[in-house]
């Protein structure tokens, strides 16, 4: 006898149009409903859509609870009658001996077992989706409210929603951040004064107050800590610890390599390109902007030279990166090169920031505890590279605060002519 698997119902996914007749009410007296809203109504409250169906009796349910209170008896029905025929199965099949027998009735319960398990999924599910509901009410609370941070979301969703906005898929969703080189220098010099004369006694240990009663102008908007502008700028305590020339970095009277200028371009091709991609804010997630930053800056990671300013553009526009726009994305990282290289102030914060972006990653690290030897070993090995990295980054920066800013603005120049030859080329191709 050929032996017959069990059916433990299916999940109705689709319903075939029909024509509208009036249906008797169910449980009570409203508006008709169609063949096809029957299908989709739960047949025990009758007011949500069911999108399971019972194994045993198929009816429609939409809910655990409903599920649940369709009938107490439904489930044991449906165990007592697969026993029962899998008894009876057992004591007409001829010739089974003790050992066959004792096979079918391990079989059964394995399917039992099973059937239990995919209710307790179900089960399951349906709470986490109820709890999801929940969740979603009370962000749309603050949301209507007015509310609504990034500080509302959970680490899970902060985390969750930053990945979407770098990878593009919230690009219309969110409000894009305004990058703070695109700014008037004089307003931005304006608005971060008092920032950092807030980073320099706080370095110190001083109070502003007191900086602002000896005679400093006090006429600057006060900045709050915020996405707009860069976390680490570039002060004049930082400008009073710089050395007066580049022989205190270069040993034996060398002058600085005339390739210098290229690296520049793509460290703050990096730089720009994370910006944009973590929407102004990368402190959400310095772990992964600065993976990303090392890995779009091959200068700081790898020690990669380019020759010349067609190399390094090459280089910087094939890049690739979780920014979904692509090679849109990269041309316009360049084109915020040319803006920052214009202004001494903005050349000097964007490296300040690129080396706070990395000192807070370095940070993290040295708090993080790792129980397991290779994973000690790693970390070492990071926070070591880390440390060479700054070293790059503070000869980088002294080069650019000790040279003339014309060097850079000519360097601008430069590579707003390159760009506009390519798309010459773009074009007639």
């Amino acid at each position: 006898m050929e032996r017959v698997p069990i059916r433990l119902g299916t999940l109705r996914a689709t319903v075939k149009p029909s024509s509208n007749v009036s249906a008797s009410p169910l449980l009570y007296e409203g508006p008709s409903v169609t063949n096809t809203s029957l299908v989709r109504v739960c047949r025990v409250c009758t007011m949500q859509e069911a999108r399971y169906t019972c194994p045993r009796c198929n009816t429609p349910y939409c809910s655990v609870d409903c599920y649940r209170s369709h009938g107490e008896s439904c489930t044991e029905q449906f165990f007592e009658s697969h026993v029962r025929s899998e008894m009876q199965f057992s004591s007409n099949a001829r010739g089974d001996d003790d050992k066959k027998q004792q096979k079918s009735i391990q079989e059964l319960l394995e399917r039992v077992r099973e059937f239990q398990e995919e209710q307790q999924q179900l089960a399951d599910g349906e709470d986490d989706e109820g709890a999801l509901m929940q969740r979603m009410e009370e962000l749309a609370l603050l949301d209507k409210t007015g509310q609504l941070t990034l500080e509302s979301l959970t680490p899970e969703e902060r985390r969750k929603f930053l990945g979407e906005v770098a990878d593009g898929r919230l690009g219309k969703l969110v409000e894009l951040w305004p990058p703070w080189w695109l700014m008037n220098e004089r307003m931005y010099r304006s608005e971060t004064s008092s920032r950092r004369r807030q980073l320099i006694l706080e370095e110190i240990g001083g109070d502003i107050d007191e900086a602002e009663n000896e005679g400093e102008a006090s006429s600057a908007v006060v900045v709050e800590p915020s996405v707009l502008y860069p976390v680490g700028i570039f002060t004049n305590s930082d400008a009073q610890k710089m050395p007066k020339s580049m022989s205190a970095l270069l040993p034996g009277g060398r002058q600085p390599s005339p390739c210098l200028r290229y690296h520049l371009v793509e460290v703050l091709f990096a730089y720009a390109l994370v910006l944009r991609a973590f929407n102004g804010d990368y402190a959400q997630d310095t772990a992964e902007a600065a993976f990303m930053l090392l890995d779009l800056c091959r200068v700081l990671s790898d020690d990669a030279r380019y020759e010349s300013l067609e190399h390094v553009c090459l280089s910087c526009l094939e890049k690739q990166s979780n920014v979904s726009e692509g090679s849109a994305a990269n041309a316009l990282a360049i084109q915020d090169v040319q803006q920052i290289l214009r202004t001494d102030v903005f050349l000097l914060d964007a490296l300040s920031d690129t080396r706070a972006l990395l000192e807070r990653y370095q940070q993290e690290l040295e708090r993080s505890s790792e129980s397991d030897k290779r994973a000690r070993s790693e970390r070492k090995a990071a926070l070591k590279k880390l440390a060479a990295i700054q070293k790059k980054m503070i000869f980088y920066q002294t080069w650019t605060y000790l040279a003339p800013v014309e060097d850079f603005q000519a360097l601008a120049a430069e590579l707003e002519a390159y760009t506009k030859y390519k798309e010459l080329l773009g074009a007639q191709s």
